[in-house]
């Protein structure tokens, strides 16, 4: 029962709550903090259009030519810890997609037969036609999610430095404050990330004959299969009409997009942000652009332990309500009802479509992208997606999880927390592993009810010691009211 997998769902800021930053960021508990978190923004954009079509001899052409438009943002988080700086969770959001739709048509066609006089022409007027349709998708896979979709491992981890170079505008005005122990000076930056790359979709070809009144279709599909996988081609159909399929293996490589290597930025450990063109061009028919956007700040653990709790105090509230419960009995639908009266809590309206991962349907055959010429979206990974209970009642993947907060600057305070809460599980499995797999929602939630206090008790304690002046009055309350809830028969 893995509450991370379920909370990561909903990621992306849920904090409904106002923090008095200044009070904390005063606070002497944080004057000597001693990590930086950042995130850096990588955009690329180009669009190239075909410009005027061009029929043969003897005919028009009308329809659209072949455009291709293509979007990349690369995001990673960065955090700065003893002087290093580590990359974190890297995404990718591609959007390509090349598409055309033209269609030729022949003034005339002669059906004179061989045999009969050219005295007595059989003349079609008009004449026969040709229709070329083409819409290609490039589609992605982020390595962590190739690894678990085609149970493999790859050895591969993005590639990141930062590189002070000279003392840069903010050196004279940090003082001797060096939060993430890293100087503040111009520093240079390098990326390289990569993602599984394949090719998806469909050209067809139709041709008819007015003389006969034939149309004939031919039709090639590009579908992606798993890496390491040799590439083929199956033909299925008619004379008249046929499709050839072609298998194209997912390649691991950099996407245009997902790199930069000559970036220098002015850096202040106490928060600092920016951008940079790196290509601009334009052309009559071609465009491109590639910027770069980066912000850092101090990381304060208070706003981590706040949010933290409050997406656990949902969760508990969602695996407490009856109603919730009675909605089903398949457990993956139970735990899809639940992630959105979590959000329904934490944002007071239900969540609109597409926004939890449970409900973003399936792609068709052939269609590996949750989005138009995008990612492969059925599994999304977050921190704490690799830690959880085996079938044994063993709790595994804790060092994964940990060396992966670590990266993702995720307080030590807020780790402990969901090791707290899985721990519990360890527990309950152990007492009744019968009662733990039970595939029942009432006996599930309350499972996870219990879980997902312990942990907020971890994490409440931690943010009394580090942060006194955020009063907690409103969430120990919230504590009490699940408590009586839960003792209702």
């Amino acid at each position: 029962m893995n509450v991370i997998a379920k909370q990561t769902a909903l990621r992306g800021g849920m904090l409904l709550i106002v923090v008095f930053w200044m009070e904390l960021w005063l606070h002497p508990a944080f004057a000597g903090n001693s990590q930086v978190i950042g995130e850096i923004t990588i955009k690329y954009e180009a669009n190239e259009t075909s410009g005027s079509l061009h029929a043969p001899s003897g005919a028009t052409i009308s329809g659209k030519g072949r455009s291709t438009q293509h979007s990349m943002i690369t995001k990673l988080k960065v955090c700065i810890q003893d002087g290093k700086a580590m990359v974190g969770d890297v995404t990718h959001d591609l959007k390509w997609l090349q598409e055309a739709d033209t269609k030729t048509m022949y003034h005339q066609t002669d059906c004179t037969p061989i045999h009969r006089t050219r005295s007595n022409l059989d003349i079609r007027r008009p004449g026969n036609w040709e229709r070329e349709t083409l819409n290609l998708k490039q589609v992605i896979l982020e390595p962590e999610v190739a690894q678990k979709k085609f149970k493999t491992t790859f050895n591969y981890r993005p590639s990141f430095s930062m590189n002070r170079v000279s003392d840069g505008k903010y050196v004279d005005k940090t003082g001797p404050s060096k939060p993430g122990g890293m100087p503040a000076g111009r520093y240079h930056l390098f990326l390289d990330t990569k993602v599984f790359q394949a090719m998806s979709g469909y050209s067809i070809t139709q041709r008819h004959n007015v003389c006969t009144g034939v149309t004939t279709e031919k039709r090639l599909e590009w579908k992606p299969v798993p890496p390491g996988s040799k590439p083929s081609q199956t033909g299925i159909g008619s004379q008249d009409s046929n499709t050839v399929v072609l298998t194209n293996p997912y390649t691991l490589s950099t996407p245009l997009g997902g790199a930069v290597t000559n970036v220098f930025i002015d850096f202040n450990p106490n928060g600092c942000s920016g951008s940079q063109t790196l290509l601009q061009e334009k052309k009559p028919r071609f465009e491109q652009t590639l910027t770069v956007h980066w912000k850092f700040k101090p990381n304060i653990p208070c706003s981590h332990l706040v949010e933290a709790i409050q997406n656990d105090l949902a969760y508990a509230q969602a695996y407490l309500d009856k109603a919730t419960r009675q909605k089903t009995t398949d457990m993956d639908q139970y735990k899809c009802y639940v992630d959105r009266k979590a959000y329904e809590i934490l944002y007071g309206s239900p969540p609109p479509a597409g926004v939890l991962e449970c409900d973003k349907k399936p792609s068709g055959p052939g269609a590996e992208s949750s989005s138009p010429g995008g990612n492969d979206g059925d599994d999304v990974l977050g921190v704490g997606d690799e830690i959880g209970v085996d079938e044994n009642c063993n709790l595994v993947n804790e060092q994964a999880y940990r060396e992966k907060a670590r990266r993702n600057c995720i307080p030590e305070e807020v780790v402990e927390g969901i090791i707290a809460h899985e721990k519990t599980h360890v527990n309950q499995c152990k007492t009744d592993r019968a009662r733990y797999n039970a595939k029942d929602t009432a006996i599930w939630g309350n499972m996870e009810v219990a879980a997902h206090l312990i942990g907020i008790d971890h994490m409440l304690k931690s943010l009394k010691r580090l942060c006194p002046e955020y009063w907690t009055g409103q969430i120990d309350e919230k504590i009490k009211e699940i408590n009586r809830e839960r003792m209702k028969p």
